[in-house]
């Protein structure tokens, strides 16, 4: 079995949106709890001893919500490792 995870940015139904995409990654269902050590590796180099964290990219880049508080340099080396993580998957 696979696990399919879909998610948008934009929105079709708003004129003033020029773009909207629609993404997804699909795992095989045993690749699920090496995928999770791997991004649990990624915050436990970078943010040590916290709780876990989500990781979505705009606020990530932006530097929203808890990721204020994170060095610019630092949110996009993250950015750059989770995106690596998932491009592993086979």
């Amino acid at each position: 079995m696979y696990v399919l995870y879909l998610d948008e940015s934009g929105d079709e139904n708003n004129a003033a949106n020029r773009h909207f995409v629609l993404a997804g990654v699909a795992a095989f269902e045993r690749q699920i709890h090496f995928l999770s050590e791997a991004t649990d590796a990624v915050q436990s180099r970078h943010l040590p001893g916290l709780e876990p964290v989500p990781f979505h990219a705009s606020p990530m880049r932006k530097g929203k919500d808890f990721w204020r508080k994170i060095p610019e340099e630092k949110r996009l080396q993250m950015v750059a490792e989770v995106g690596s993580v998932l491009g592993e998957l086979r």
